[in-house]
């Protein structure tokens, strides 16, 4: 398990585990993050942000629980991997054109339309 403060993906960013970032995330341009376990990203009622920019994606397998915003910029993916998978929102989604969400998920929160 571990726990980052900030994180920027310029590249490829595999993780399988427990992993938790605390403040701001962003998979750039052509970037790629793939997370096979547990993820946490944010603070409950913080003003953080996950941003997925264009042309990137964030792969997610198991359970995912994000306290701040999530932004899918134009040409973004957000790609659920597998069976089983869950996701819980608790700020704001933004979806621009051209971003897509794949795959097989829960949304416990109904916030990823």
């Amino acid at each position: 398990s571990t726990a980052l403060k900030n994180v920027n993906v310029g590249g490829t960013f595999l993780f399988c585990g427990s992993l938790s970032i605390e403040q701001n995330l962003n998979v750039n341009s052509n970037g790629l993050m793939t997370v096979n376990g547990s993820f946490a990203f944010g603070q409950y009622k913080k003003n953080t942000s996950l941003n997925i920019n264009s042309q990137s994606k964030l792969q997610l397998h198991g359970s995912t629980v994000i306290y701040g915003d999530l932004k899918l910029n134009s040409g973004a993916t957000l790609e659920f991997l597998g069976e089983g998978n869950t996701i819980t929102v608790y700020g704001t989604v933004t979806i621009n054109s051209g971003a897509q969400i794949i795959g097989k998920y829960t949304d416990t929160q109904g916030k990823l339309k």
